[in-house]
């Protein structure tokens, strides 16, 4: 009675999808769709318009792994027009993240050649 894939179905069966944007749960491990990955990826690993493009890769991550850092602070810069009467404001803030395991431990996996 433990299925493989469990998808995410609301607020009553798992985490909201909609705030989380966790889809479901793959052998225990949260499943989150990012809107970076392409999906048009030939059956060879390549981004290259020779071949058939219709495969995407996915990325697993170990979570505990990584820590995030701060490499600057939150910066907050405003400019005023006074023609147009309207502010400008800019926030920058600089992270990092960092494997906290040894650099033989594989942290990070990806598999490619999956049907879009």
């Amino acid at each position: 009675n433990n299925p493989v894939w469990l998808p995410a179905a609301g607020a009553d069966t798992g985490p909201n999808p909609v705030v989380s944007g966790q889809i479901g749960t793959l052998f225990g491990i949260p499943v989150v769709v990012s809107g970076i990955i392409r999906t048009d990826l030939s059956q060879y690993g390549y981004y290259n318009s020779d071949y058939e493009q219709n495969n995407t890769c996915v990325l697993l991550f170990h979570r505990p792994s990584w820590r995030m850092g701060i490499r600057k602070g939150i910066t907050i810069e405003v400019d005023k027009s006074i023609s147009s009467q309207t502010l400008t404001c800019v926030a920058t803030w600089r992270g990092d993240l960092r494997c906290t395991q040894p650099s033989s431990a594989v942290c990070v996996s990806l598999g490619y050649n999956k049907a879009v």
